[in-house]
């Protein structure tokens, strides 16, 4: 925005005063979170990475500001639920489709829970130090945490990864 950057220096005094201890950004995809992180040395960042959305650990944006400092919370882990659209493959929209109906087959054959490999996926990330995830109830909680605590797959993760840039609607690709 037009006043960021005075939002910004206002943000920095309030931390010099001791009002804050820490300054974080979130952002997305789109936003280029690199330049972000070079711009305003944030501590840290809250950025969205999943088995199914991998572009900034590929494009090694992940290892750049984490080698900057940085502390990395990673966000929407489960990429809107894309794996677990009830209906199957075909009712996640239509473009991501073959991409999901692919990863879930893979998941299949491995023998692995799509939540515990979303969860092992973001947790074996070296350059993070936090795993943000978000539950509408006291048995989703118990399901992550279930999930979680449990030994992550043996999966190439890379071949999970979708190939689409950003076939979700871009709103949803700005909340991703």
């Amino acid at each position: 925005a037009p006043d960021g950057s005075k939002l910004w220096d206002g943000l920095l005094q309030l931390k010099e005063r001791g009002v804050v201890g820490a300054l974080g950004i979130t952002a997305c995809v789109c936003d280029d979170p690199v330049g972000l992180a070079r711009r305003f040395r944030p501590d840290l960042m809250q950025l969205p990475l999943s088995l199914l959305d991998q572009r900034l650990l590929a494009s090694g944006a992940l290892d750049e500001i984490a080698g900057r400092g940085v502390e990395l919370h990673l966000r929407s882990i489960f990429l809107h639920g894309l794996l677990f659209f009830e209906g199957g493959p075909t009712a996640a929209p239509a473009p991501l489709s073959p991409d999901i109906s692919r990863v879930r087959r893979v998941l299949a054959e491995a023998g692995a829970d799509p939540m515990q490999a979303a969860l092992a996926f973001a947790l074996s990330r070296p350059q993070a130090s936090a795993v943000v995830v978000g539950v509408g109830s006291p048995a989703e909680l118990r399901a992550v945490v279930k999930a979680a605590s449990k030994p992550g797959p043996d999966l190439d993760w890379n071949a999970l990864r979708m190939d689409v840039a950003c076939g979700l609607d871009p709103q949803l690709c700005r909340a991703a």
